[in-house]
């Protein structure tokens, strides 16, 4: 021992917490820089939505569901604004209702309200209840379903039907409410026999209606006082379940259960079309979407694939910590799985940007760490 102590070169374990700190800097930056450029590149004023008519059926679907309730009603995002926004998820079909355009969920949703001031200013001073995502432009049927104990008072007066273009996607929000119009009477909801034939009638004439918004040649969606299987995708949009619960209002060629295929947007992904598809042929199905809703704010559909892909994180994470024990590592590897699902879902916008952004720094520190 010679009293002389070994020692660090001069400002080393300071200059690595320097040069970290300067890097975590830079990844926010970016990210922020980035975000900011995509958030004002997306912003605009929202395009004009329309609100025709809206009807609400109790006891629907059959009797082990009394007490169920089922808002449908028609509206329209119009083709002159809607074909030229950033919402559309493809332009295949603009504006050919043949091959219908749709948006990406977040552009345009139907919300149901009560307690409402005045059915105009619903959005503001009504109790917000439930949304549906609206995935097709121009003339559309549109719906939302509620279980049992759904608090809504039957015949009320101050419950309103809002199709918005919110202003969690535009840079404001566009909206139009109507009143509900109680089937088959506002004293009291009828028994399921009464229900499915009123709603037969008003699904067939508000499918009449689309027809004649189309333009299309009479008995094109419509024979016979009878939904055919060309107009069956158009109903469905508005209920999964419309053709069990008003079966005298379809064909029967539009009741066959292998064209619940058609009834999906054609523009989703396949695991969308999975999930939408068991939705459609399952009563289960349908209250596991309402218990997304209800619970995660968000649709069935894109709960499931939320699920799918945190299995991916829980996967990829704990497989990175077991390979290098690295948290860096396990970071990255619960990010990358998460990454397709943003952009399935909104394939441009802010979160996925910065996601983006981050996940790249990070997949370059991985990269340094494996190449040392």
């Amino acid at each position: 021992m010679n009293g002389t102590a070994t020692q660090l070169p001069s400002g080393t374990a300071g200059h690595g917490q320097h040069r970290l700190a300067r890097q975590v800097l830079a990844v926010f930056v970016a990210a922020a820089f980035v975000a900011a450029l995509v958030t004002s590149a997306r912003a605009a004023a929202p395009p004009d939505v329309q609100n025709y008519e809206f009807f609400a059926f109790g006891n629907v679907v059959d009797d082990s569901n009394q007490g169920t309730l089922l808002f449908i009603g028609r509206g329209e995002l119009p083709f002159s604004g809607w074909c030229t926004s950033d919402a559309l998820a493809d332009t295949d079909g603009c504006p050919d209702p043949t091959n219908p355009t749709s948006i990406f969920d977040s552009a345009a949703v139907l919300r149901i309200f009560t307690d409402c001031d005045t059915i105009q200013t619903c959005t503001t001073t009504g109790t917000f209840k439930k949304e549906a995502s609206i995935r097709r432009i121009g003339h559309l049927l549109t719906g939302v379903f509620f279980g049992v104990g759904h608090g809504f008072t039957w015949g009320a007066t101050d419950t309103g039907a809002c199709i918005i273009a919110p202003a969690t996607y535009w840079d404001a929000e566009n909206a139009a409410c109507i009143s509900i119009s109680w089937r088959p009477s506002p004293a009291a909801p009828g028994s399921l026999s009464d229900t499915q034939r009123q709603l037969s009638e008003d699904a067939v004439q508000m499918m009449k209606n689309l027809e004649q918004a189309y333009n299309l040649p009479p008995g094109t969606w419509v024979s016979q006082e009878k939904i055919t299987a060309a107009g069956r995708p158009f109903a469905l949009e508005a209920f999964s379940l419309l053709n069990k619960a008003a079966p005298q209002g379809f064909q029967a060629g539009a009741l066959s259960p292998e064209l619940f295929l058609t009834a999906v947007a054609t523009s989703v992904s396949g695991l969308d079309q999975h999930l939408a598809t068991q939705r459609a042929s399952s009563p289960a199905v349908q209250a596991y979407d309402d218990f997304a809703v209800e619970v995660f704010g968000m649709p069935g559909v894109q709960f499931g694939r939320y699920m799918v892909f945190l299995i991916g994180f829980i996967l990829a994470g704990v497989g990175g910590w077991g390979s290098k024990g690295n948290p860096l590592v396990v970071l990255t590897g619960f990010m990358l799985p998460f990454l397709p699902g943003m952009w399935l879902w909104v394939p441009f916008s802010w979160p996925a940007v910065v996601i983006v952004v981050l996940i790249l720094f990070a997949a370059a520190a991985v990269v340094r760490i494996l190449v040392k």
